[in-house]
């Protein structure tokens, strides 16, 4: 091969060394999930399963159960999810077998956020079941709680809705944003800097700390 074929042909290879690598990223990026059972439902864990370890948090409630989610490099806790169920009998005039025709209150919740800056998204959902069958009728309500004694919400938004855009559903989407805000002395500025809180500074030495969360998760019935 000449000197000119043979550089031809290195440009080439590097050419399509260059295209391939950018092409790589894009796959790279795509975001992993998978549904893990969290009592008698499902919830969907945006995370490469390989990358996240599940820990079930043991309950003297039958009706609640809790699994907490942590980076399995870091051991970082990233959410808690619990679901508690509540039993409705409907016996429609004719029966009380509970397993054959009924209504299960059920109140969904994650965290996201740590120390200060965690926060819980919650929604209460009817799922009704006849045998094998089962349907989400409606959600009743979504709202917010802060963990902290020391923060509280001064703004909130939340709702949910159903994937097929209908009730009943199987599977539902739950989202919100919220404003957790605190009134704290100085000694308490490390303390909520550190957990992602804006700090600023208030009338006799009293300091306001803010942070505003967000939170989306999806729940399903299959």
């Amino acid at each position: 091969m000449s000197k000119f074929g043979k550089l031809f042909a290195f440009s080439l290879v590097l050419l399509v060394g260059v295209l391939l690598g950018f092409s790589q990223p894009t796959e790279a990026s795509e975001v992993k999930s998978f549904k893990a059972p969290v009592g008698s439902i499902f919830v969907e864990i945006p995370y490469d399963k390989n990358k996240v370890e599940l820990e079930k948090i043991n309950s003297t409630d039958p009706n609640v159960d809790q699994v907490n989610v942590y980076d399995k490099e870091t051991n970082e806790l990233i959410t808690e999810i619990k679901v508690e169920e509540e039993p409705l009998v409907q016996t429609n005039g004719f029966s009380t077998n509970a397993t054959t025709n009924s209504y299960t209150q059920m109140t969904v919740t994650q965290s996201t956020g740590t120390s200060y800056g965690k926060a819980f998204l919650k929604a209460r959902l009817n799922v009704y079941s006849s045998g094998s069958f089962r349907q989400i009728n409606e959600v009743n309500t979504t709202w917010w709680e802060a963990s902290s004694g020391m923060a509280y919400l001064e703004q909130q938004n939340s709702s949910a809705i159903s994937t097929t855009g209908k009730y009943p559903t199987t599977k539902i989407n739950v989202s919100g944003a919220a404003t957790l805000t605190a009134e704290i002395s100085n000694d308490y500025t490390v303390g909520f800097e550190a957990a992602g809180f804006s700090i600023s500074g208030g009338a006799s030495g009293t300091y306001y700390a803010r942070k505003n969360v967000s939170h989306s998760y999806t729940y399903s019935l299959y």
